[in-house]
């Protein structure tokens, strides 16, 4: 992955320690703050470009995937997506009969041999990952807003140890600390990112998180771990800021949100859109909340058509990024990119299209 910073003069330094002229706030950045430095360059096409990445047991060719949110990833979506070299995850479950359907899901998938990661609460972890196993899943996600909890870890050693063979993913968290924790556990996947999604009320409710490029750069400093970038995705060059800075794939809900295989019906050309800590969501899975804050949003979202749009949009911005950097995959992206620090205006003022200024 690359920490590094430029700074001026064909000069890098590297994060976190950088010269006090660049500005950079070290544990504040986030997606906004930053671009990709142009590079001299021997890709001379798009086509030379390849995106796929090895993720646990799966070969995708787009590192996207799927939050677990019961507004956006369904069967449908997972399938779909399984299709077009992307993931989905199929979202936790509350109730004995969700969990029921669940696991016809999940067999089903496993017989087809479709890609998909699935979501167990930590009350239930070892218990819920036991019958998915035996029905067939290969990768399962401890799937809690707090992750710096030393139950998960608990939770996710006896699972590794009952089932050695499957790949365990956990979290949120975002912080080095809770990084080393889970490493030191043996948990194969980390889950980085908390109170950064579009639908979630964390920083306003709990005033806790780390900005999202930070979280990324603070943890890929414990070396040798596997990291779901989680949220924070707007535009395709966010996926590109996330890999470059050492995340293997990412996690999001609203890129997703409103497009034809989201489970839930188009109402007036919307669809809805809800954080798995939002009050709607609570009601519908009969979750009783009275020591739990409310962290989540509902909202309306246009109808935007099919999913395979959005992974087509994304893995085009995401070639177009490899090229400036002169990378032809992945690992030649981590390795060559260089950031460098704008500040959230000048993303404002002169990353975005503007309107041309009428003179007359």
């Amino acid at each position: 992955m690359s920490h590094k910073f430029y700074i001026g003069g064909g000069k890098t330094a590297d994060w976190p320690n950088l010269p006090t002229q660049t500005f950079a706030p070290v544990m504040g950045l986030n997606y906004r703050n930053v671009l990709l430095l142009q590079q001299v360059s021997e890709v001379s096409s798009r086509n030379q470009v390849d995106t796929s990445v090895n993720f646990g047991p799966f070969k995708l060719k787009v590192p996207i995937m799927t939050a677990a949110m019961d507004s956006v990833s369904g069967e449908l979506m997972i399938r779909t997506l399984h299709d077009l070299g992307a993931l989905g995850t199929l979202p936790r479950a509350h109730t004995e009969i969700e969990f029921k359907d669940n696991l016809a899901i999940c067999k089903s998938l496993s017989e087809e041999n479709i890609s998909c990661v699935y979501s167990v609460g930590l009350a239930n972890a070892t218990e819920e990952a036991n019958k998915y196993v035996s029905n067939g899943a290969k990768v399962v996600l401890i799937d809690v807003a707090q992750g710096g909890m030393k139950k998960i870890v608990e939770q996710a050693i006896k699972i590794k140890k009952k089932f050695p063979e499957i790949y365990v993913i956990a979290g949120s968290i975002c912080t080095y600390d809770v990084t080393r924790m889970y490493i030191d556990a043996g948990i194969d996947i980390i889950k980085l990112g908390v109170g950064n999604g579009s639908a979630c009320d964390t920083r306003q409710q709990a005033s806790t998180g780390t900005p999202q490029l930070s979280a990324i750069l603070d943890a890929t400093l414990a070396k040798d771990v596997t990291i779901i970038a989680d949220a924070g995705i707007k535009y395709p060059g966010d996926v590109a800021l996330a890999l470059a800075a050492g995340a293997d794939l990412v996690m999001s809900g609203s890129i997703f949100a409103g497009t034809t295989e989201t489970p839930g019906r188009v109402i007036n050309g919307v669809k809805t859109y809800r954080g798995q800590a939002s009050a709607e969501y609570m009601k519908d899975h009969g979750i009783k909340k009275a020591h739990r804050s409310i962290e989540g949003i509902s909202m309306n979202v246009p109808y935007k058509g099919d999913v395979k749009y959005v992974i087509e949009n994304f893995a085009a911005g995401l070639r177009s990024a490899f090229s400036y950097s002169g990378a032809t995959n992945l690992k030649e992206f981590q390795d060559r990119a260089i950031f460098q620090y704008i500040g959230e205006n000048t993303f404002t003022r002169e990353s975005l299209p503007q309107l041309p200024v009428n003179l007359q």
